[in-house]
């Protein structure tokens, strides 16, 4: 028993020596223990509105910062000085101000209340927004951005540049990573091809989603043209497309014009038998003048220009069926004419013929002679 007496003090004495006592001192920094210190701030009426929370104070009793909140639905505030100028407002809703106590959205920098930006959340529904806006002059630019789409709305865009003078502004080259997208401008679009394979630059049409074709976009009734330009076929020229919209299309389907990658036009045809033409025309072609280079036949009358017997004319055109150096009809039907050197042909016989006229006057000339004597 005795020895139980004695280690009941020991125990005390042991104790206190774990304990821990808060600490008020009148100069310097108050200490309170606890596993999870709470000062609280209560209110001793509901009469009245009220203020609560922590004033500092300098040496000389100017006051420092409030730290605290107005009234019950009033905002949790931070104040320099009293708690009449706050520069950052919590409201019981969430939103937070800097710079204003009445923040309109989830969070609001604004000088005054008349230049600000915020940022609002679910206005609409899934879309988060930033807002810069001067009441006083009634100017809002807006961004909107959610998991699909980002808007600007209000203002010009500057991308590379502080000072934009139109709706988008780049200062710099704009690339499109993903080939199946375009630049639509209502009817108008700039495009390409899967892979790469054409560009298109057109109306009321744009790329479709495979390679090599082609798909309306705005109206079904209009017809659609466009330009591609193929890295294999070269510049071809697309109009009277037809047909519904979102529809795939084969590209050459609406071709009516190409130039080649050697430079050859072509029109009213897609391939050339022969690339030594730079002009291919399938079908009829029709000018008010057309001027040909020629080189000309005055070399019929030249001393030294053999002049074919009429003899010999004759039994060349029973054995060929054509005139010396024309071509024959089935050359002219497989490969064309030249019509600088068809001309040149032509005019080499009418020159011909005018020589064999002039051979035979004055055979006639020389008959009539002997008649008369």
């Amino acid at each position: 028993m005795k020895k139980i007496n004695l280690l009941l003090p020991l125990m005390a004495i042991s104790l206190a020596g774990f304990a821990q006592v808060n600490d008020y001192p009148s100069t310097g920094n108050p200490t309170i223990y606890g596993y999870s210190p709470i000062i609280n701030l209560k209110r001793n009426t509901n009469e009245g509105g009220y203020l609560q929370g922590i004033q500092t104070l300098l040496q000389n009793g100017t006051p420092s910062w409030f730290f605290g909140n107005q009234h019950d639905e009033g905002p949790w505030i931070v104040s320099r000085g009293e708690y009449t100028n706050a520069k950052l407002a919590i409201l019981p809703n969430g939103n937070i101000g800097i710079g204003t106590i009445s923040p309109l959205q989830k969070f609001v920098v604004s000088d005054q209340n008349q230049d600000g930006l915020e940022v609002y959340l679910r206005q609409p529904l899934g879309v988060v927004g930033l807002q810069a806006y001067n009441r006083a002059n009634s100017a809002y630019v807006k961004l909107q951005m959610d998991a699909s789409q980002f808007a600007f709305t209000g203002g010009n865009v500057g991308i590379g540049t502080v000072s934009p003078n139109y709706p988008l502004t780049v200062n710099g080259s704009v690339k499109l990573v993903d080939g199946g997208m375009g630049y639509l401008i209502n009817y108008a679009s700039l495009s390409e091809t899967l892979g790469g394979l054409s560009t298109i630059l057109g109306n009321n049409v744009a790329n479709g989603a495979t390679n090599n074709t082609i798909r309306k976009t705005i109206n079904p009734y209009d017809a659609s043209s466009f330009i591609s330009l193929n890295y294999i076929y070269g510049i071809t020229f697309h109009t009277g497309i037809t047909g519904p919209i979102n529809t795939d299309m084969p590209v050459e389907n609406s071709e009516k014009m190409r130039i080649t990658q050697n430079g050859n036009l072509l029109i009213g045809k897609t391939s050339q038998a022969n690339n030594a033409y730079k002009l291919d025309v399938n079908g009829k072609a029709r000018a008010n003048e057309i001027v040909v280079n020629t080189t000309g036949a005055d070399f019929v009358f030249e001393n030294n220009y053999r002049l074919r017997p009429l003899a010999e004319v004759e039994k060349f055109i029973k054995e060929n069926k054509h005139l010396p150096e024309i071509p024959t009809a089935k050359a002219m039907q497989q490969e064309g004419v030249g019509v600088s050197e068809l001309q040149t042909k032509l005019l080499q016989k009418v020159e011909e013929l005018t020589l064999y006229i002039i051979q035979q006057q004055k055979e006639i000339d020389e008959l009539k002679k002997k008649l008369n004597k």
